[in-house]
């Protein structure tokens, strides 16, 4: 049916319109997208809207620790494969130590990510803040003017 039976009914056109299949529906409005927010690192905005910035410096307390301990490991396990070659002339194929010791270091560095970049980012808006509200000063000629 016309739109023009519809204004005759008493009908009034009060937001825009679609003709679906023959029926007439209602666009609503949309709501302008909200800002695309980002996680950090590798969460997601919802998983780091709750952290506090503790839980960030826990974080690379933590991920620095476990990376330590892996690096710890991937020594030992250099030094032991250097004194198998020196006492037998070659080495054990030991493929679970390295993995074990790489694990350990990827582990730590994916636990510790996030809050790097947290305090990354507040201490770089705190330097760009600082410097922004810092007007330099007027230089008079030597004349005092």
């Amino acid at each position: 049916m016309p739109w023009g039976f519809w204004r005759l009914l008493g009908f009034t056109l009060r937001r825009p319109i679609t003709i679906v299949r023959g029926e007439l529906l209602p666009i609503r409005h949309r709501k302008r997208n909200p800002p695309h927010r980002e996680g950090i690192g590798l969460y997601t905005y919802e998983q780091e809207k709750n952290a506090t910035p503790y839980g960030y410096f826990g974080q690379i307390v933590v991920g620095t620790i476990v990376a330590f301990l892996g690096f710890a490991r991937l020594a030992n396990q250099i030094a032991l494969r250097g004194e198998e070659i020196r006492k037998y002339g070659s080495t054990e194929n030991d493929v679970r130590g390295w993995i074990g010791s790489l694990a350990f270091i990827v582990i730590g560095l994916f636990v510790g990510h996030a809050g790097v970049i947290f305090w990354t980012r507040r201490i770089v808006k705190r330097v760009r803040t600082a410097y922004r509200s810092h007007k330099p000063k007027r230089r008079e000629d030597c004349n005092g003017r």
